[in-house]
């Protein structure tokens, strides 16, 4: 049972790098493709539209979160290996785990929402 824990846990080590590289590089495609739809309005109407910059204030919003949330996943998982066996920091690690995971969820939904009613809104 230990064994597979420390699986587990490892390759969650091993691929939380993988994750980051990968969220931080479509947080920064999408970002950057919203500023230059920002820039294209601004140039064409006189300034930015509003859904523009609420996109790319909810982009940068979700990959800051992304970011904190991926940094507590690998604290957590720090202080699980750490623990030997104590129940009270094994408990504490894994909530602290769930919390980063729906904290993920939240923001990925949020941005769902938002994208949703931007398109209806906007008509686009």
């Amino acid at each position: 049972m230990k064994k597979i824990k420390l699986l587990i846990i490892s390759l969650v080590l091993l691929l939380t790098p993988v994750m980051i590289f990968a969220t931080s590089q479509a947080a920064l495609a999408d970002a950057n493709s919203d500023v230059k739809a920002g820039i294209t309005a601004a140039n064409s109407t006189g300034g930015p539209s509003i859904d523009a910059i609420i996109a790319t204030g909810l982009n940068l919003f979700s990959f800051v979160i992304g970011v904190v949330a991926v940094i507590m996943i690998m604290i957590a998982g720090f202080r699980f290996i750490t623990a030997n066996g104590d129940a009270n920091q094994v408990s504490g690690a894994r909530t602290a785990i769930i919390y980063a995971i729906v904290g993920l969820a939240v923001v990925a939904l949020a941005q769902i929402i938002v994208q949703f009613v931007l398109k209806k809104v906007t008509g686009h």
